[in-house]
Parts: C-alpha cells; structure tokens; sequence
C-alpha cells in the first residue's frame, strides 16, 4: 500500500505519490477504523502485511467527522 501507519494511533502519516493507496484517496490524517471488518488493534498483527499481492483491502476510514470505506488493492513492494 505504500503508507507510513501509526499502530499507536491508527493514523496514516503519510501516502506516497502512485500507490495504491493514493489512488484509493488515502491521506495523511486519516485514521483507520476497520480492516476488512476488524479493528487494527483486535489484530496483535497486523493484516495488512499478511496479505497476497492482489487483494483488495476494505478500509474503513475517519477523516474529520466522517468516516468512510476505501477500497485498496495491494502491490509488490519490489
């Protein structure tokens, strides 16, 4: 996904340009709510990096007072 996360917070720190996870319409600030359905902090590790290159991961997401579902499709980090 290409995101620099904060497991403490739950927040996203930063995006990098091209990823995945920008072209989902991540943004630094957001927090994450919900992986596929699961809080990140049920999960002692975490799901994103457990994942096939391909899968499609259904973030729930806060920015501001709202909240909302990105859809995020993994890559190859090489």
């Amino acid at each position: 996904m290409l995101v620099d996360y904060d497991h403490e917070s739950d927040e996203i720190k930063t995006v990098s340009p091209g990823s995945p996870a920008e072209a989902a319409g991540l943004r630094q600030g957001d927090r994450i709510l919900t992986i596929n359905g699961t809080k990140p902090a049920d999960e002692p590790d975490n799901p994103l990096f457990k994942q096939p290159v391909g899968t499609i991961l259904h973030l729930q997401v806060k920015r501001g007072e709202s909240s909302q579902v990105y859809d995020v499709k993994l890559r190859d980090l090489l």
